[in-house]
């Protein structure tokens, strides 16, 4: 519990802003838990902070929480890169000595979109990773990859992804839900649900899926495009002649997410690069068990009682298990998946961050 805290020692601000995070219920869901216990959000954070921003908040901020790095020195130019680049390690540098803590989440170990030239946005990451105070990372796993990628080796803060059990409706059925999609309700059905893009590895399910020749299964894909447009293009091809597989490319309301959950038996993340996975915990807070590959913090999340494991960037590899999956008892992995995630709640999820934030200070303060 946080008490006695003043106003400065209550300060946080998220960057980006808080408001333009909310895309993803992460960080919405870390802000409301977080301003139970006390904290106070900077409402009015600019897209990167600047040496005026910092002097003119210093007596109410404490902790500046950098979720995403690029905006610091995405630019038109390579020039204009390198000078952002240059003014971004340097507002990190002032910031500490005007007094605020910097912690670095570290989400993934590069932008999902590497900026041109990729040592600069390389170079970016390092100085996130390097010259803040404290980094936040989800697994074991990826505290080994920030030493080796970054060289950070000190002042690493683990915490728990939150689940998302009771965030979104979950109220449909199974049969309700596949009459919604227009599945046979004896069908095995495997899903993948999320935005689609290259770095998801949906190309790779579809060529999986095509594999397996059992008329039962079905595959449904649904998830907004995002760039490039010709990646959502390809997958259609992919997909044209066997009407086992159902595409569903489009913006997914928060309300409609519960049909292609609960319509599916098996949620498939074929991801090609991936550090950390939001829609893993989404799926198994549906209790729904999950095919991810062996990659990133997804091996400590998704041990052998609760989903299944292969190879990365292996089409084979994958049908194989996804035909393993289906002989087995389905429905209690899923079960079972969601036990584990019960005890993954917003509110440990929230005091495991303020320890990242105030251990070692005295804004943290234990009741007795």
């Amino acid at each position: 519990m946080v008490k006695k805290m003043s106003l400065r020692e209550k300060g946080v601000a998220f960057f980006p802003n808080v408001e333009k995070l909310s895309g993803n219920p992460y960080w919405p869901m870390l802000a409301r838990e977080l301003e139970k216990t006390g904290v106070i959000f900077c409402s009015h954070t600019p897209d990167s902070f600047n040496l005026k921003w910092l002097i003119d908040n210093r007596h109410n901020v404490k902790i500046l929480n950098l979720h995403f790095v690029q905006q610091f020195y995405k630019s038109s130019t390579n020039i204009k890169k390198l000078i952002k680049l240059f003014l971004f390690a340097w507002y990190m540098i002032a910031a500490r000595v005007l007094g605020y803590r910097t912690v670095f989440t570290l989400h993934n170990l590069e932008g999902t979109y590497v900026v041109q030239p990729a040592w600069m946005d390389y170079l970016g990451h390092w100085i996130a990773a390097n010259l803040s105070d404290r980094v936040i990372v989800y697994c074991n796993e990826a505290r080994k990859l920030l030493a080796q990628r970054y060289g950070r080796r000190k002042g690493i803060y683990y915490v728990d992804h939150p689940n998302l059990i009771n965030h979104y409706p979950n109220r449909i059925s199974k049969e309700a839900a596949r009459k919604r999609l227009h599945l046979p309700d004896t069908s095995l059905t495997f899903a993948f649900f999320g935005g689609v893009r290259p770095n998801k590895g949906v190309d790779i399910l579809i060529q999986a899926f095509l594999k397996l020749k059992n008329d039962n299964y079905r595959l449904v894909i649904a998830g907004d495009i995002f760039p490039p447009e010709a990646y959502a293009q390809s997958l259609q091809d992919m997909a044209a002649g066997d009407e086992r597989i159902k595409l569903y490319l489009k913006p997914i309301p928060d309300d409609e997410i519960q049909v292609y959950i609960n319509a599916s038996d098996i949620i498939v993340l074929p991801f090609a690069k991936i550090l950390t996975s939001g829609t893993a915990n989404l799926a198994m807070s549906f209790a729904r068990p999950v095919i991810v590959p062996r990659m990133g913090c997804l091996p400590e999340l998704v041990t052998p009682d609760f989903g299944w494991l292969f190879q990365p960037d292996n089409p084979d590899c994958l049908a194989e298990v996804m035909e393993k999956a289906a002989s087995q008892d389905v429905e209690g992995v899923g079960q079972q998946a969601f036990n584990k995630l019960s005890q993954f709640t917003p509110e440990r999820f929230a005091q495991q961050t303020l320890i990242a934030y105030f251990e070692n200070s005295n804004c943290l303060k234990q009741e007795n």
